[in-house]
């Protein structure tokens, strides 16, 4: 729409097959023509700006941590199934001997094996997609409507039975095969002439638990993302962290607006001096607004930034997808933020000399060393821009933008440098492009009465754009039922995770006792007690305990990264939290190996040697 106007009306449109980007773009031309004589505009300010549909980036790093943790759960079932898949098999190893005996071949048993596999497996897939199509709609009674935006409506379809039966003709290969072809190379002799066991030696111990190794690896990364999640939902809801650490300001009495530039009265150059003293002034005369304050963007010269070292060599470092704010003075004190180092912005200063930054910014730039005083310049070294001078260091607001910095990217590092709006700046409109300035208003008494007066004050200013104004008292509430979702899913991810991690474990540590009876029963005899039996059977369950531990550490430090969008303290790599749920899951196997173990020291040797 017309440049004069500022609207922005969003079109989604899905292309027909085949169909000719440049021939879209003709036919959205006529269309904008044809609006254009409607609305009494000239064709050259009416225009349709077409750009693909994009995903947001806080949404993809929750799709993704959501899909690894589903992969996980999957790996962890698969490894639990392949190890209880092997330990029966070998249980029937007398009898897969007597069939090799009798002339079957290697082919058939593992051909035999494969299909009980395959008859499970069934069962499994059908009555899993009965509970799919059962649970579609709970789970979507589930979502709270503040989620909206990051899932979709489930929907049955042929692809979805396609997939899952995809999916499960896979596993079945994975977790049938390879205990299938470890079983089948039984020697008949030797296992007929021992007359009892099953053939369930040391070294197919040590095989099946390279599987208990997996479970555990792939069970711990998961129990780190839920506590992650757990604890920034546990963090969003203790307002003083959240007001005095996580945003740097109490949120509760801000009111926001958005103002598309230019204002009624303006021309296509906006000065942007007259345009804040304007905006300012209307807000400071509503009732219920203590202080105001407005910023609007500005991209560096050349996505860069210039600094003088000590020694006065000139320093140039990149700033690629980045903009500092233009602000009023009043800014900081309208937030309620506080100067950490040096001063805030003096009433009515406009000369544009002096810069704040947060205190992550000046770190990144100058590391330790005192950043009062020194000079820097928002352009690339060759640019004549002018230097300015760090007056102040505010404390670091850790909002969305500025946790996504701990991550591998220098996009977001340079966040926080701010300067005041001096008559020199200036907004230069053309055709299709549009500058917001955003307000920001400190409420006395019921925000969302100042809500409903501001918002009648601005549109005097300018009736045609109808800027909308906000508190942000319902975007914290949006923010804590998001998070509380996240953290539960997560958490019943890993609640899964880790009740499929007992059950296999307390399946190989039975079956190992099983097979280890006989043993057992003699060392009962000779005196053992029942410390020395539960030291024997946990042994080597502990040695593969460790072990996954190990691995799912190492895994956790490579992934966790992903969950940066929902940690409120930034913290990636919290060695305290890693030690506590690795300290926690290794108890929880354990007891889940105790129980079996303490039934072994209940062994009566009499009637275990005399069955064997």
């Amino acid at each position: 729409t017309g440049s004069d106007m500022g609207l922005f009306p969003v079109s989604l449109i899905r292309l027909r097959e085949q169909a000719s980007v440049p021939a879209m773009k003709a036919e959205l031309k006529v269309i904008a023509s044809r609006l254009a004589i409607a609305a009494g505009e000239l064709p050259s300010d009416v225009a349709f700006r077409f750009k693909p549909l994009r995903i947001v980036v806080g949404l993809r790093w929750i799709h993704r941590g959501l899909i690894a943790a589903v992969a996980a759960i999957l790996l962890v079932a698969c490894a639990n199934l392949a190890n209880l898949q092997l330990a029966r098999g070998l249980s029937r190893s007398r009898e897969l001997a007597l069939r090799s005996a009798v002339g079957a071949s290697r082919g058939q048993l593992v051909r035999h094996l494969l299909a009980e596999s395959a008859v499970l497996a069934s069962f499994g897939l059908a009555l899993g997609l009965v509970l799919t199509l059962w649970g579609m709609q709970s789970i979507m009674a589930f979502v709270p409507p503040q989620m909206d935006g990051y899932v979709t409506v489930p929907r049955a379809s042929w692809s979805l039975f396609g997939f899952a039966a995809l999916a499960g003709t896979v596993c079945l290969f994975l977790i049938g095969l390879l205990p299938a072809v470890q079983v089948s190379r039984v020697d008949p002799n030797s296992m007929l002439k021992a007359g009892s066991g099953t053939g369930a030696t040391r070294q197919h111990r040590r095989r099946y638990g390279v599987l208990v190794i997996a479970q555990i690896a792939f069970a711990l990364p998961l129990l780190i993302g839920a506590a992650i999640a757990l604890k920034g939902a546990l963090r969003f809801h203790d307002r003083d962290y959240f007001a005095r650490q996580y945003w740097g300001y109490d949120p509760m009495p801000i009111v926001a607006a958005g103002l598309f530039l230019p204002l009624s009265g303006t021309g296509s150059d906006v000065d942007l001096s007259d345009v804040t003293a304007t905006v300012l002034a209307q807000s400071l005369s509503v009732a219920g607004i203590a202080d105001a304050a407005v910023s609007i963007d500005r991209p560096p010269v050349k996505r860069a930034v210039t600094v003088d070292d000590e020694n006065g060599v000139e320093r140039e470092v990149p700033a690629p997808g980045w903009s500092y704010k233009l602000v009023s003075p009043s800014y900081f004190r309208t937030f309620g933020r506080p100067m950490e180092r040096g001063r805030d912005f003096a009433p009515g200063e406009r000369d544009g000399v002096a810069v704040i930054m947060d205190a992550y910014t000046a770190r990144f730039l100058w590391g330790n060393r005192n950043p009062i005083g020194r000079a820097n310049k928002l352009a690339d070294r060759n640019s004549v821009a002018r230097w300015h001078t760090v007056v102040g260091i505010v404390g670091d607001m850790r909002d969305t933008f500025a946790i996504r910095r701990v991550l591998p990217d220098a996009n977001y590092r340079l966040y926080g440098i701010y300067r005041t709006i001096t008559p020199e700046d200036t907004v230069i409109l053309t055709t299709g492009r549009h500058a917001m300035l955003r307000l920001h208003a400190r409420a006395v008494g019921n925000p969302e009465l100042a809500v409903l007066r501001l918002q009648r004050a601005l549109r005097e200013l300018d009736p045609v754009t109808r800027p909308a104004v906000s508190s942000l008292i319902p975007g914290l509430s949006d923010t804590l039922i998001s998070q509380d979702f996240v953290a539960t899913l997560f958490g019943v991810f890993a609640l899964v995770g880790l009740a499929l991690v007992c059950i296999g474990v307390y399946g190989i540590v039975s079956h190992s006792i099983a097979e280890r009876r006989r043993e057992l029963a003699v060392r009962v005899s000779l005196g053992a007690t029942t410390r020395d039996i539960l030291r024997t059977v946990l042994r080597e369950g502990n040695v593969l305990l460790l072990a996954g531990i190990a691995v799912g550490l190492y895994m956790a430090g490579r992934t966790v990264w992903w969950l940066t969008f929902f940690m409120a303290d930034g913290d990636a790599y919290n060695s305290l939290l890693f030690a506590a749920v690795a300290g926690a899951l290794f108890l929880v196997v354990l007891v889940s190996a105790l129980i079996p173990g303490w039934r072994a020291t209940r062994i009566d040797p009499v009637e275990a040697l005399r069955h064997e």
